[in-house]
C-alpha cells in the first residue's frame, strides 16, 4: 500500500480509504468505534468521508431501488450522505404511499 509520513501524520491514497469508506457505509459502527477499530484520527476519517460520499452522490443520481432484506427487524432505515433515518414498524407500501404523497401537488 502507498503510504508516506510527513510533518502531519501517515498520508493515505484514496486506492487505500475509499474500500475503507465503503465498510463503513455499510456498516452499523459509529464514527468514534470505527476510527478506533481502523486507527483513524476523526479528522482523517471527516475528510475522506467526505471525498468519498462526494464522489459516490456525483455517480448516483436520483433515488436507489431498495429490496427488502429477509431476517431483518421491522422497518426501514435511510441514508443520505452521513444521515441515517430509521422508520421501525413501517412497511414499504406505506414509504412508497408516503413518497408518492410528498411528491404529489403542494
Amino acid at each position: 500500500m502507498n503510504e508516506s509520513t510527513s510533518r502531519v501524520g501517515t498520508r493515505r491514497s484514496a486506492e487505500q480509504m475509499y474500500p475503507l469508506m465503503a465498510i463503513y457505509a455499510s456498516g452499523g459502527q459509529s464514527r468514534k468505534d470505527f476510527c478506533s477499530s481502523h486507527g483513524l484520527k476523526p479528522g482523517t476519517f471527516q475528510y475522506w468521508w467526505q471525498r468519498y460520499r462526494g464522489d459516490q452522490q456525483g455517480e448516483m443520481k436520483g433515488f436507489v431501488a431498495l429490496s427488502p432484506t429477509e431476517g431483518k427487524a421491522s422497518g426501514i432505515e435511510l441514508h443520505y450522505g452521513s444521515v441515517r433515518l430509521y422508520l421501525g414498524g413501517v412497511s414499504s407500501e406505506y414509504l412508497a404511499q408516503l413518497v408518492q404523497t410528498l411528491a404529489g401537488p403542494c
